[in-house]
């Protein structure tokens, strides 16, 4: 991804903001350095990626103009070769026959030595990182127009000279066929043959009296975030003549619980007390600086927001809530403590929410937290900007 102000290279991992690259992305100059400074004879980096901001499916960038931005990426450090799918303003396409990247499908075929036969190079027996690129340039950039009406190029940073692959006899090697009878496919195949004849969950029994609340898992990023759905049990056990059931399947009676996560992300806030600290910078200089130099132009904070819904399966009617949550990064070890807090905060305020609503009652209204306390004025400077 670009990064929308710096239009720089990024990685971005496949739970960040796509809007908010600079933030929670790797920058590639980054990744370069890091490597750089394993002192490895030398570094080889495929990077089956886009950097524009765009994809096959569409603009991975909301609310923005339809022409992709072309990120500015880094130059390779010395001894270290780098291969990118496509030019940094080109969208990187899918192999849907090979279900990989096309860049990684053609790459592959060159590495195995079609790279080094006659059209693309000299036969040699060594694939060098001028014949990929010539390749490339021939068969995947060729496929890209083909198939999908794109312009798609590699790139290439390197001593073109550079041997990528040796080849017995000189010759192209077939490439491995994927393995059918492996013990892990074989494993697989069975567990698939064995869910299949599984029986189907049952209803467990339900009490006569009270409210029968079926629970069904909160589900995260494909994984089940068991903290949330414990909250939430918590919670409903606090209603009267109420029945809490997470196992097998929900009865007709029973009113269903389903919890979802609608947002979770960062985003940055123009702190208040900035402008004030710089026009006090500009007033008293050096005296100042000590006293304001921790006051931050804009901090990060993690949004999160999760949906609840409560149907009664016998009347079909539905009660919905949403619970929110902002915290401020600072105010935690890393990103992953700070959306990781967001989110279970969200989870226990909508959780309060719901059962509020399902026991008749009406929930106060949601109040963001107060990013930046008012500080007691006493007329004195310090009190205003002190730390």
């Amino acid at each position: 991804m670009p990064g929308l102000k710096d239009k720089k290279g990024y990685l971005l991992p496949v739970d960040s903001h796509p809007e908010r690259p600079e933030i929670n992305g790797f920058s590639i100059g980054t990744l370069y350095e890091n490597l750089t400074k394993l002192g490895g004879r030398s570094t080889t980096v495929y990077l089956e990626a886009c950097f524009s901001g765009d994809s096959a499916g569409g603009a991975l960038i909301n609310n923005a103009s339809g022409i992709a931005i072309e990120a500015k990426i880094p130059l390779a450090s010395k001894g270290m070769v780098v291969l990118t799918a496509s030019q940094g303003d080109q969208v990187s396409s899918w192999d849907n026959k090979n279900k990989h990247g096309l860049f990684t499908h053609h790459l592959l075929e060159a590495l195995y030595g079609k790279a080094d036969t006659d059209k693309y190079g000299n036969g040699d027996g060594e694939v060098t990182l001028g014949e990929i690129k010539t390749y490339l340039d021939e068969e995947m950039t060729y496929a890209a127009r083909r198939e999908y009406g794109r312009h798609q190029n590699a790139t290439v940073q390197g001593d073109r000279a550079f041997v990528m692959a040796h080849l017995p006899d000189a010759k192209p090697i077939p490439r491995p066929k994927e393995e059918t009878s492996s013990p892990l496919v074989t494993a697989a195949r069975e567990e698939k043959e064995n869910l299949s004849k599984r029986q189907p969950q049952q209803v467990a029994r339900r009490t006569e009296s009270g409210t029968t609340y079926f629970l069904q898992p909160t589900m995260y990023n494909g994984n089940e975030y068991r903290s949330a759905t414990d909250a939430m049990h918590r919670s409903l056990q606090g209603l009267p003549n109420s029945h809490v059931v997470r196992e097998g399947k929900a009865a007709a009676t029973d009113t269903t619980i389903a919890i979802s996560v609608v947002l979770l992300g960062p985003r940055q806030v123009k702190n208040p007390e900035h402008a004030g600290a710089a026009m006090l910078d500009s007033i008293l200089g050096d005296l100042a600086s000590a006293l304001t130099e921790d006051i931050k132009e804009f901090v990060v904070v993690y949004d999160a927001e999760v949906l609840l819904i409560a149907k009664n399966l016998e009347t079909g009617s539905s009660i919905t809530e949403t619970g929110k949550a902002v915290v401020k990064l600072d105010d935690y070890r890393n990103e992953n403590a700070a959306s990781e807090q967001a989110l279970n905060q969200a989870f226990m305020d909508g959780s309060k929410r719901l059962v509020t609503r399902l026991a008749g009652g009406v929930p106060t209204p949601w109040q963001p937290p107060v990013l930046f306390p008012k500080r007691v004025s006493t007329g004195d400077t310090n009190s205003v900007y002190g730390r």
